[in-house]
């Protein structure tokens, strides 16, 4: 579950639900202009969504990171889509390939570049990973941002004002974790 209030003070919450019968795991999103919740609308494209990150433009449209998994061919997925055109869009690939990656933490800057952190295991163990779309696309390569022995996971970050970058995770040291 992501939440965040935008500036406008509406709630805009998203989740990742598993239906046993069908066998999909789905990404909703929901947010309460007008004072109550509307109906949850379903991200399209992926019947195996992961989990999803959260963030909220200036003019309250909603951004969320993905990670979804594909059976055949067997692929993990770090996804971006947004509802800035009036409904979400198939989630376009930042990465993927057959190396686990999950745990997408999304925000964006005063210029509305969208900054993506995930934990990735190209290493052998998770490691946080980074993009962003500041060349008009996530074209760019990822870039490695810890390098622990073991698995880092659960990034959060946020930016301020003065487009500052502040990110944080769990890291686990010598079998505890610690916030890094």
């Amino acid at each position: 579950l992501e939440m965040v209030v935008d500036r406008f003070n509406v709630v805009h919450l998203c989740w990742s639900d598993i239906f046993i019968s069908t066998l999909t795991y789905d990404i909703y999103y929901t947010n309460n202009t007008g004072g109550t919740f509307g109906t949850p609308v379903t991200i399209p494209g992926i019947d195996y969504y992961l989990s999803a990150g959260l963030a909220v433009d200036s003019s309250g449209n909603a951004h969320l990171a993905t990670s979804s998994i594909t059976i055949f061919p067997s692929a993990y997925t770090i996804g971006y889509t947004n509802n800035v055109g009036g409904s979400f869009f198939v989630p376009t690939p930042i990465i993927s390939d057959a190396t686990f990656r999950a745990y997408p933490a999304i925000a964006l800057d005063s210029n509305s570049t969208v900054h993506i952190f995930w934990s990735d295991n190209v290493t052998g163990n998770l490691d946080i990973y980074y993009n962003n779309n500041s060349a008009g696309d996530f074209s760019g390569s990822a870039v490695q941002i810890s390098t622990h022995q073991e698995n880092d996971v659960g990034a959060v970050v946020e930016i301020d004002s003065s487009d500052t970058i502040h990110l944080a995770w769990n890291a686990l040291v010598n079998s505890v974790y610690d916030i890094m």
